[in-house]
């Protein structure tokens, strides 16, 4: 009698566990077929929305010259151009036996 009670038991448990897997691969389904719409609903929106054009005032454009002048000014605060040649002189002496010490450093350190 008491194998009985264990089989049945077993199946019990068996049938019980079965339904919630069911259950729980329907809801997957239904879950994932939802996220798939939305996704699929927003690639299309992307999609179909067209780029922005950038267009300048009238004002943008009559001041373009006077601005590209004072990026000029600016960049010869510029560190890179200092380093030129044509500007090697302005710098203080000790600086320039400096500069000339570490090129000099360099060139030996490559050969080396």
């Amino acid at each position: 009698m008491e194998t009985s009670s264990l089989g049945a038991g077993i199946c019990a448990v068996f049938a019980v566990s079965g339904g919630v897997v069911l259950l729980a691969s329907k809801v997957h389904k239904h879950l994932l077929s939802d996220f798939m719409k939305k996704i699929e609903t927003e690639i299309r929106l992307e999609k179909d929305q067209q780029k922005k054009k950038v267009r300048f005032s009238n004002e943008v454009i009559k001041l373009a010259p006077q601005l590209l002048e004072k990026v000029e000014e600016v960049d010869d605060d510029n560190p890179k151009r200092r380093n030129n040649p044509k500007n090697f002189e302005s710098m203080p002496l000790n600086w320039q036996a400096l500069y000339k010490g570490i090129l000099q450093h360099k060139s030996l350190k490559h050969y080396n």
